[in-house]
């Protein structure tokens, strides 16, 4: 019995850890809620980046915007440093394709450095957008 009960809780464990596609939407909608708030971005101008999918790299609000994000999703440290770990369950969990993944892990890694956190951030944002679907990046 107690062999049962373990299985099931290691299974139940396993699973809460993984986000689902409908989690993950959920997720990014209230993540995008709380940095257009704590940016100080209008909601119509979030709409209008959205729809237009031109990443307007010069925007101030747009670049702190995306490493809000990017902060808060964990894909990114406070230093602009890519967390590998976190991207690669992230796009495991989206069922995004392993060989995918990896690709865009490896030229992501690759994007010209700069010493402005923002930029980077900006840099790597624009890059996995290159190689990943929609859906499964934060805006």
């Amino acid at each position: 019995m107690r062999g049962i009960l373990l299985v099931f809780f290691v299974i139940s464990v396993s699973l809460s850890e993984a986000i689902s596609k409908k989690d993950w939407r959920k997720l990014r909608c209230e993540m995008q809620e709380k940095c257009s708030k704590e940016i100080g971005i209008d909601k119509g101008v979030l709409d209008k980046w959205k729809k237009s999918r031109v990443v307007p790299e010069l925007d101030e609000k747009f670049l702190e915007f995306i490493y809000c994000l990017a902060v808060d999703a964990g894909f990114i440290d406070k230093k602009g440093n890519l967390q590998f770990d976190r991207i690669r369950k992230h796009l495991k969990d989206l069922g995004v394709k392993e060989v995918v993944a990896k690709k865009s892990i490896k030229n992501c890694n690759k994007v010209e450095k700069s010493e402005c956190v923002l930029l980077q951030t900006i840099r790597y944002y624009v890059c996995y957008g290159k190689y990943l679907p929609r859906e499964v990046l934060v805006f």
